[in-house]
């Protein structure tokens, strides 16, 4: 639960160390931020005062002790009077702060637990925006680029709208009959994230289909598809990543120098990643779940980067930077459905990765559409997550984090294989050109990382 999704950016903690005398010397638990005035800690008084005030509920789900971009969000946004100022009058504000478990106590634990999975929350920070009866309309999160609350209310703001389009476009609906009344549910329920639909409003999709059973408005086709593919990323998990990977890192005690380095490439080197995909999806398994539910816009770029993913674990890098040609020419082809929810690519990272296509076309070497492909992955690919932590629920796929093992123990495969003919300087020159070009990609998301840290 308390496991960073930034730790790439840090050393790891040795075994040995851990197999030490190190739990006698673990300092004391680590202070959270306190809740800031006017924030409820609980959400059922929440649920009572936005009954009585008729608000919306902002709830924040985070862990300002242990996850860095909760520290951020609650310390530079959320204990600013300037964003109590902005939200109050619309909102209840209430502040899920889970801690680490040595920080909290037990019974308050269990309940931030439970509104975890009750919610869904697949990663911290989760700003949900709800109704006064608790019912999610829309999710937020940190954003690294926006450190100051006045910014951040100007971001909320587009989700705001929505839950303000929803319900007008229910009102709108209320008194209207037939596929008129079906057309304007549409406008509304489509304001809102599918997942949240099947969640909180099942009732009006059902009412939908008896509104609109020949689906002529094309929005029952999309939910369906959404359905099958957030299913679909569930099978993706695989817990027995994590297993292979401490297996791995016990094979390795007690080896140094070249017999480590060697025992390190045998035994699979970097693809030993604990957040590697189930090795038993394939990519016509992405295929058959494109065809079956005519996966089209947002939902068929998700599936793009997941068989993207899959190729390049699976030593295809040239079938899987063809995925991501096919997801910018879907960019052209977006449904009135789609709104940037789930695939947040804006003009800037779609001309970046049609650059780095464009770069990778005719026949290149292995080792340079490897390169291709970290360069959009780590840098170009949108990640709606950015600097996030993993919540109780684990129901999110970051394509970054699921392939970044893959990615460097390919190419550092695809570069020995390239430079065996060579001898001599030739070789010699190509291993620094790659492995430089490498690090100057490494370079530019590392620049990210620490110019938030610094913040």
């Amino acid at each position: 639960m308390y496991k960073p999704l930034l730790a790439f950016a840090f050393a790891a903690i040795s075994p040995a160390l851990l197999a030490s005398g190190f739990k006698q010397s673990t300092p004391p638990p680590r202070p959270g931020i306190p809740t800031a005035p006017g924030w409820y800690e609980e959400l059922p008084p929440a649920l009572a005062q936005a009954k009585k005030s008729g608000k919306d509920i902002l709830i924040d789900f985070g862990g300002s002790n242990w996850c860095e971009g909760c520290i951020l969000l609650k310390k530079r946004i959320f204990t600013k009077p300037e964003f109590f100022d902005k939200a109050s009058p619309s909102f209840v504000l209430v502040d899920i702060d889970t801690l680490t478990p040595d920080a909290m106590p037990k019974d308050k634990m269990a309940r931030y637990i439970a509104l975890q999975k009750k919610y869904a929350v697949g990663a911290f920070p989760s700003v949900f925006l709800c109704t006064p009866e608790g019912d999610a309309y829309a999710w937020a999160t940190f954003q690294p680029n926006i450190l100051e609350p006045d910014a951040y209310w100007d971001y909320l703001k587009p989700f705001i709208n929505r839950g303000v389009r929803f319900r007008g476009g229910l009102r709108k609906a209320a008194g209207l009959r037939g596929f008129a009344k079906a057309t304007a549910m549409v406008g509304a329920l489509s304001q809102i994230r599918s997942d949240f639909l099947w969640t909180y409003h099942a009732d009006m999709i059902a009412q939908l289909q008896r509104l609109d059973p020949a689906d002529r408005t094309g929005f029952l086709a999309y939910l369906n598809g959404r359905k099958a593919y957030d299913a679909f990323i569930l099978r993706l998990k695989y817990p027995e990543a994590l297993k292979h990977y401490r297996a791995f890192l016990d094979s390795l005690k007690g080896l140094k120098g070249r017999e480590r380095d060697e025992a390190f490439a045998k035994g699979g080197g970097e693809r030993n990643d604990p957040n590697s995909i189930n090795p038993n999806i394939t990519a016509s398994d992405v295929d058959r779940l494109i065809s079956k539910y005519n996966l089209k816009g947002e939902t068929l770029q998700q599936a793009q980067v997941v068989k993207a993913v899959i190729y390049t674990d699976n030593d295809q890098p040239a079938k899987a930077l063809e995925c991501f040609r096919k997801v910018v020419a879907e960019s052209s082809h977006l449904s009135p459905f789609d709104n940037g929810q789930y695939f947040q690519v804006d003009p800037d990272s779609l001309q970046a990765i049609q650059a780095t296509l464009a770069s990778c076309q005719g026949q290149p070497d292995k080792p340079t559409m490897y390169l291709a492909l970290q360069q959009i992955f780590h840098n170009q690919l949108p990640d709606r997550y950015e600097i996030d932590c993993e919540a109780t629920v684990d129901t999110d796929f970051r394509p970054l984090f699921a392939v970044r093992g893959a990615l460097n123990w390919q190419f550092q495969k695809a570069v020995a294989q390239e430079s065996a003919p060579l001898e001599g300087q030739a070789k010699t020159d190509f291993v620094a050109k790659m492995t430089g070009a490498k690090k100057a990609i490494d370079d530019v998301e590392m620049a990210k990382i620490r110019k938030v840290m610094r913040s």
